[in-house]
């Protein structure tokens, strides 16, 4: 029978060993391709928490101060009990945790918030015109907007509102509102999309409920800006 021959050092080794070895490295290499490539279904997800903020999720947390507003009336000829109402202060979060907050009293311009519904046909049809008039490049620079996701559920079209915002390539600031619709409530969001439009003092000057066609859109944006 042959003998394995000893190495110098005293030690051995043996072709099963050294393919042994190999194989390791192999499949160390291939773990570590899998992991940092784009596609990889096991990627971990960014946790990280940004300072004064709150960890990412599609629900975030959302506190008011000031007075809620009354519902917007389900007739358009009923005169709206908000308009001319100082506009509450919502204190939120965006999908990734970063704090932000609509406070229009002390903003210096006028404000249009867009609520905002993932599952909502009527939104589905109204956020690709807020994208076309954004790349018109016609919006005043003198109007903060902001769309607050709302009414947000798993069991809906187009879920998660993160990844449905970003489809749309939204360019505006983002508030995510809690399970409870609290910012929703806030301002009297009786559909969707609803469309609050606030002067630069911090009252309200309108509220829509539904699709709203640009020209008409403009319009009320003008006069937010004007009053």
């Amino acid at each position: 029978m042959a003998q394995k021959k000893k190495s110098s050092g005293g030690s051995s080794i043996t072709p099963r060993t050294l393919i042994a070895a190999l194989a390791v490295v192999v499949a160390a290499a291939a773990a570590i391709a899998i992991g940092s490539s784009g596609g990889g279904s096991t990627a971990p997800q960014d946790t990280s928490v940004f300072p004064g903020g709150v960890a990412p999720a599609q629900f975030q947390p959302v506190k008011m101060s000031g007075t809620k507003l009354a519902p917007l009336p389900e007739k358009d000829t009923d005169a709206d009990p908000a308009v001319g109402a100082v506009a509450p202060v919502l204190n939120g979060y965006t999908f990734a945790g970063r704090p932000t907050n609509v406070s229009p009293e002390t903003d210096g311009i006028a404000t249009m918030l867009v609520y905002l519904a993932h599952w909502c046909p009527h939104c589905n049809r109204e956020v690709p015109r807020l994208m076309e008039w954004y790349d018109s490049g016609k919006v005043p620079s003198k109007i903060r907007i902001v769309g607050i996701t709302t009414a947000s559920s798993n069991s809906q079209a187009n879920w998660p509102p993160s990844q449905w915002m970003e489809g749309f390539k939204w360019p505006w600031e983002v508030i995510a509102d809690t399970d409870a619709k609290d910012a929703a409530d806030a301002y009297g969001v009786t559909g969707y999309p609803f469309i609050v439009f606030i002067d630069s003092s911090g009252k309200v000057v309108k509220r829509t409920s539904g699709e709203v066609e640009i020209v008409d859109l403009v319009k009320m944006v003008d006069a937010a800006i004007a009053a």
